[in-house]
């Protein structure tokens, strides 16, 4: 259906040319749509942060930045039914793959209701330290197990659904969805893996013997991370390169598949290949 109910938004700082696509955005849906702006900080404090207002009423988001600006606007969400239209006014746009230039044609689209709806699997992270939960936290990308201080090896036991994967010695440890395959998994060596997939990839960050691989396993098992107790490092969690969460030894990481989806607005044209040989080079020769 066309959308009646938008909500517009941005990240804190935003130029000239961003605000004028802003007031098309407000003009072109004036006569059907009532536009309210919400400011999504740059950095989110993981004490508190804000939550979209009323999400649940907007038939649409049109969100301006980069990708990390429709992260942080996913740790702003609540209820995730309303879509995403990802307009990118930051450097990759590999999520928000709108181009700024392109927002007339994309709206004249909207407006026809010549769109599609593409659901992104997400995470939910549950930190258990001595078997109390602490802590529960939301992804779309990955989230990335790493030391705070030296630049040495460290330790850890990762499992699936409570059956012992293996014993890594690496620089970190990334879990990621198929989206955040593009990111920092791929990166780290990992594989592409189709959005479509539901799936998690393991992936060791600079592990230090050749068998560590990445490894993908279903998204219906449950994994966990866990720490030696002779661990002597201080360890760290990022979720989205937004969100960081200092680690002690006896913490616990449980990583599940969200009943949750990301819902992306999708325009005629768009195409998972297609955004992979434009923004990566991928099957280019």
């Amino acid at each position: 259906m066309k959308p009646k109910k938008i909500g517009i938004i941005c990240k804190e700082k935003v130029d000239k040319s961003i605000r004028k696509e802003i007031l098309l955005v407000e003009s072109f849906f004036r006569d059907a749509a009532i536009q309210i702006e919400e400011k999504i900080k740059s950095r989110l404090d993981l004490k508190k942060f804000d939550t979209i207002k009323r999400e649940r009423k907007y038939d649409l988001l049109v969100v301006f930045g980069g990708d990390g600006t429709l992260l942080r606007t996913l740790q702003c969400m609540k209820h995730f039914d309303v879509p995403i239209l990802g307009v990118n006014a930051g450097n990759l746009g590999f999520l928000s793959e709108l181009e700024v230039k392109k927002m007339e044609l994309a709206l004249e689209s909207i407006r026809q209701n010549r769109f599609k709806i593409d659901e992104r699997m997400t995470l939910e992270i549950e930190i258990k330290r001595k078997k109390e939960s602490i802590k529960k936290l939301k992804a779309l990308n990955e989230i990335v197990v790493n030391q705070i201080s030296i630049a040495r090896l460290m330790k850890l036991k990762v499992l699936s659904n409570a059956k012992h994967i293996g014993n890594y010695r690496a620089d970190g440890f990334i879990v990621s969805t198929p989206t955040g395959a593009t990111a920092y998994s791929l990166a780290a060596g990992g594989p592409l893996v189709h959005p479509g997939m539901p799936a998690f990839i393991l992936s060791p960050i600079c592990p230090h013997t050749l068998t560590q691989r990445p490894l993908i396993v279903p998204a219906e098992e449950k994994i966990s991370i866990l720490f030696p107790e002779e661990s002597e490092e201080k360890v760290s969690l990022t979720v989205d390169g937004q969100i960081y969460f200092s680690l002690k030894k006896e913490d616990k990481i449980n990583v599940k598949k969200s009943k949750k989806k990301l819902k992306l607005l999708r325009l005629p044209g768009s195409s998972y290949f297609k955004t992979l040989r434009k923004k990566l080079g991928w099957g280019m020769i």
